[in-house]
């Protein structure tokens, strides 16, 4: 857990030092029109959930996988554009053949050559993710049946096996934004709210929502009007913050040809305001990236 850990703290060293550089256009201004997004959450036990729900992975019509997912414990995992394959029996970049998924992605944090010169310096985790064993034993592998995923890919002992039964490829109409985030088709979240006026005015309300992709639809009655709990904290995009405490969030993951822009939020008795006081549900990401480009090493 030690390298994971280091990988965390270094993050932000990360982020800024891509932000520096120029970078050449986002794999999703390169996919084709037809193109359909990975959507989801697969998980590891040793990392915990990779979101997809950024809406960089696509495939392309090909079946080649190109993208990026997000992990908040060990950062970026890239699929496509890849290099310096372990094994290129069990394939090369990510892509579908008939119903697997073969090749390889890349945990983006261990690629990048101001952090990570040589192997050891990564603990030696090669950042490299296997997502078929080819038939080999033991035998493993992701698989699709043309829209959803299932099956393990294999990260060595950092990742570890990684369960994807709940990433699905989908247009973007099978997602929806709420104020906790992007939700999948069929996802919930709770919402609380201050009551502005009226006779209950100051008092706190919880409404439960469903995604029905594209649309939110509320879950029944909201909750009854109660006292607000002073001092709750707020969650967003895996940071949580206590009441009083501030970060900058934006309304985008990866930005292609601009800034990433952002707004600082204050957390509001559980609620995360703008400096008007007006609950914000634009801005859903604790991080943004321009859309990177990153210099690969062995």
């Amino acid at each position: 857990m030690k390298f994971l850990n280091r990988i965390y703290s270094n993050l932000n060293v990360v982020f800024v030092c891509m932000v520096m550089v120029v970078l050449v256009g986002a794999y999703s201004a390169n996919a084709v029109d037809s193109s359909k997004s990975v959507i989801g959450y697969a998980w590891s036990s040793n990392i915990g959930w990779v979101s997809f729900n950024n809406g960089t992975v696509v495939v392309d019509d090909s079946g080649n996988l190109n993208g990026y997912a997000w992990s908040s414990n060990i950062g970026w995992v890239k699929f496509g554009g890849l290099s310096g394959f372990p094994d290129s029996s069990l394939g090369n970049n990510a892509k579908i053949v008939g119903t697997n998924l073969t090749g390889w992605a890349r945990v983006v944090s261990v690629m990048n050559p101001l952090i990570y010169k040589t192997i050891d310096n990564r603990g030696g985790f090669d950042g490299w993710i296997s997502l078929n064993s080819n038939g080999r034993a033991p035998a493993y592998g992701v698989t699709t049946d043309g829209t959803n995923f299932g099956g393990y890919s294999w990260g060595s002992d950092v990742v570890g096996w990684m369960n994807w039964d709940n990433v699905k490829i989908s247009n973007t109409d099978d997602l929806c934004s709420s104020a906790n985030g992007l939700l999948v088709d069929g996802e919930t979240t709770s919402v609380t709210t201050i009551i502005a006026s009226g006779a209950d005015a100051g008092k706190c309300q919880t409404q439960q929502y469903i995604c029905n992709a594209p649309d939110i639809t509320a879950l029944g009655a909201p909750s009854a009007p109660a006292a607000c709990v002073v001092g709750a904290d707020c969650n967003r995009d895996g940071i949580t913050l206590e009441n009083g405490e501030s970060h900058r969030f934006y309304p985008e993951r990866i930005v292609s040809g601009a800034s990433c822009g952002g707004l600082m939020l204050t957390c509001s008795d559980g609620i995360l305001v703008n400096d008007g006081g007006t609950s914000d549900s634009v801005n859903l990401y604790s991080d943004c990236l321009v859309a990177p480009n990153y210099t690969e090493t062995q």
